[in-house]
């Protein structure tokens, strides 16, 4: 039995890796194909060995992993990432899983939650009940339309000035819960304004109601 596709596929919204999750996707890879690359946007390595004896850099924002026999890439560029496993047997499924799973616990997700159009149609129609049913000032429906202009700007500001990166130690040595968790934590807390503010808007549309 194999699969009619010949490709399995998935994309990541901003990746953070470290030494160890390389290592760990070198020994995966390494259990079905003898042939490795690694290219950042200096150098092209032959195997994960020569990559880690030469690499210098500590932070990389660029790299490329590929194997042969089955092919399978990860495409880690400045503002995304991707994983593809070009195969139609059955058994190479196992470590498409086993790679995305690395990868998607170093997915930023925060961000590809707000990214996703489903939030913005979500919101146009909450808005869309709101004036049907209820009569406010136009000044205040403008409230809930600065707040998501301003929330879309943060995330477009991260998006675009904290890009995909590999960190050339393990996971463990950061330093603290800041440096690893900051663009969540700012994250978080615009969000927690930001359900404050909605909080007071219906309170107020409840009592002019």
């Amino acid at each position: 039995m194999h699969r009619v596709t010949d490709l399995l596929k998935r994309k990541y919204s901003m990746l953070r890796l470290y030494s160890d999750d390389l290592e760990n996707i070198n020994k995966l890879m390494s259990q079905l194909s003898k042939k490795t690359s690694w290219t950042t946007d200096k150098y092209n390595y032959n195997s994960f060995e020569e990559f880690n004896a030469n690499n210098k850099e500590r932070e990389l924002k660029k790299l490329e992993i590929k194997s042969f026999e089955p092919f399978i890439s990860i495409d880690l560029s400045q503002h995304s990432g991707e994983l593809r496993v070009h195969s139609t047997e059955i058994v190479h499924d196992g470590i498409f899983h086993s790679l995305d799973k690395i990868l998607s616990q170093r997915d930023i997700k925060f961000i590809t939650l707000l990214e996703a159009k489903p939030i913005h149609l979500i919101y146009l129609g909450v808005f869309l009940v709101v004036i049907s049913f209820i009569k406010i000032s136009p000044l205040i429906l403008l409230i809930p339309f600065i707040i998501f202009i301003l929330f879309q700007g943060l995330v477009g500001y991260i998006r675009f000035t904290r890009s995909s990166m590999v960190k050339m130690h393990p996971f463990g040595d950061e330093k603290t819960f800041w440096t690893r968790n900051k663009d969540q934590v700012i994250l978080l807390i615009l969000g927690a304004i930001i359900g404050s503010a909605l909080t007071v808007l219906i309170n107020y549309l409840r009592l002019v109601s």
